[in-house]
C-alpha cells in the first residue's frame, strides 16, 4: 500500500498548504485593517472643549497603542514563517 500512503501524504500536504495560504490571506487583511485604523486615529482631532472628549481621546490613544503592538506582532517574520 505504498501508493495509498503517498496519495494520503500528498493530500495532507495540499490541505496544509491551502490552510497556510488562507491564514496568510486573513493575516494580510488584518494587517491592512490595523493600518487603516491607526491612520484614522491619527487623523482624528480631539475637541477637548466638548464633554467626554478627554476620555474619548484617552481611549483612542490606548486603542492606537494596542493596534500598533498587534501590527508589530503580525509583521514579525518569525510568526509569518512558522
Amino acid at each position: 500500500m505504498p501508493g495509498l500512503w503517498t496519495d494520503l501524504e500528498s493530500l495532507a500536504a495540499v490541505a496544509a498548504a491551502k490552510k497556510l495560504v488562507a491564514m496568510t490571506t486573513r493575516t494580510d487583511a488584518v494587517i491592512e485593517d490595523l493600518r487603516e485604523l491607526i491612520a484614522a486615529l491619527d487623523k482624528r482631532v480631539p475637541h477637548l472643549e466638548r464633554e467626554g472628549e478627554r476620555a474619548i481621546a484617552r481611549d483612542a490613544a490606548e486603542l492606537r497603542a494596542a493596534a500598533i503592538n498587534r501590527l508589530r506582532e503580525l509583521e514579525q517574520p518569525s510568526w509569518r514563517n512558522s
